[in-house]
């Protein structure tokens, strides 16, 4: 398990991270790179599944951004 937990604000971390990493969630960034799918959710946000098999939910506010980058 990869998981990093910093000190700081995630708009801090993400600013100084590659395009390869997205903004999931409020207090999640993922790389989208290790995704594996996404399935799209009645509620609007989005699941994605990592290439570890774990499930991340995508909050409503980031999907569409997803989906740019996705190329879907």
């Amino acid at each position: 398990n990869n998981t990093l937990e910093v000190s700081y604000r995630l708009y801090e971390l993400e600013s100084e991270l590659t395009r390869n990493f997205f903004r999931a969630a409020k207090a999640m960034i993922i790389n989208i790179r290790k995704i594996k799918s996404v399935k799209s959710e009645i509620n609007g946000r989005m699941t994605a599944e990592l290439l570890n098999g774990e499930q991340v939910i995508i909050a409503r506010s980031y999907v569409k951004e997803l989906k740019e980058r996705l190329g879907i």
